[in-house]
């Protein structure tokens, strides 16, 4: 057998091995019974779907008429006033909608069941993931996901759907790209760090004790849901990530490299991006 052909082999019966265990090893963690009250795995998932809805119901840039209405029902007319003419202001209107976006993600992603999973059900920041777990051995892994994407990432950026819809951030004409672009860019990636949070931390590592391995399957649909709208390759990319990314973190016990890796991903795209449009300089 050639040498190559045998090297080859070894790598994959080696990462075989690596996903059976990290299967098993999240299996053998469930309870026999599963939590109660707060912490139940219903409760988890009620949270969720409430955390889920309000993102879809008000999250969106479209959807600040719905929350001016709302500070004006409740007695907040200034405030109603206020986004309402912040949203509307034409020099950048669609960066405003970005940071909307963005601190929306902050609140029902990250700040919702974080609240709800630190003080109603007491778990701790580490079993969600917060920690640094086993994240020294597992960090070759993501290295290899990170270069196993940079070219994909190049090549997709020059894709007409790509190229319509990144960057989220919409420079004034000649306007420079410093430092506004720089500011938005440090928002978008702290989006990453809540919805990395909710799907690989909240929902897989806080179900594992209740569905062990199958934690990662009921994060993988809303995952995938939330990207519906992006580019048709984006959207089924999420499925492999969803998989990949909620594999490491229960392997890892760790969300910090799964962070690290979207915010690599995103970054490269939007600079790849803007570079393919003449405006890097």
């Amino acid at each position: 057998m050639p040498e190559h052909t045998s090297l080859i082999t070894h790598r994959l019966a080696a990462l075989r091995l690596w996903f059976i265990e990290t299967r098993d090893e999240a299996d053998a963690s469930r309870l026999a019974s599963p939590p109660s009250g707060a912490a139940s795995p219903l409760s988890l998932l009620l949270v969720a779907g409430l955390a889920l809805t309000l993102m879809d119901a008000v999250g969106d840039a479209s959807d600040w008429a719905a929350v001016a209405r709302l500070l004006a029902s409740v007695g907040l007319p200034d405030a109603a006033r206020a986004v309402a003419a912040w949203m509307r202001e034409p020099a950048s209107g669609s960066n405003h909608r970005l940071i909307y976006w963005a601190l929306n993600c902050q609140l029902w992603y990250l700040l919702l069941p974080l609240l709800w999973a630190t003080i109603a059900a007491r778990q701790s920041f580490t079993a969600l993931g917060f920690g640094v777990g086993r994240l020294r051995e597992h960090l070759p892994a993501y290295a290899t996901l990170a270069l196993l994407l940079f070219p994909l990432l190049l090549f997709v950026s020059g894709q007409p759907s790509f190229l319509r819809v990144y960057p989220y951030f919409d420079p004034l004409p000649g306007a420079p790209l410093w430092p506004d672009f720089w500011r938005l860019e440090l928002l978008y990636f702290a989006q990453f760090a809540a919805v990395e949070f909710f799907f690989r931390g909240f929902l897989v590592q806080g179900l594992r004790s209740t569905f062990g391995y199958a934690s990662i399957y009921l994060s993988l649909l809303p995952y995938c849901m939330i990207h519906f709208g992006k580019p048709l390759p984006e959207v089924l990319a999420s499925l492999a990530a969803g998989l990949v990314l909620g594999h490491l973190s229960l392997a890892s016990r760790s969300i910090w490299p799964g962070i690290a890796l979207h915010i690599f991903a995103a970054a490269t795209m939007d600079l790849a991006v803007l570079w393919r449009k003449g405006l890097l300089g």
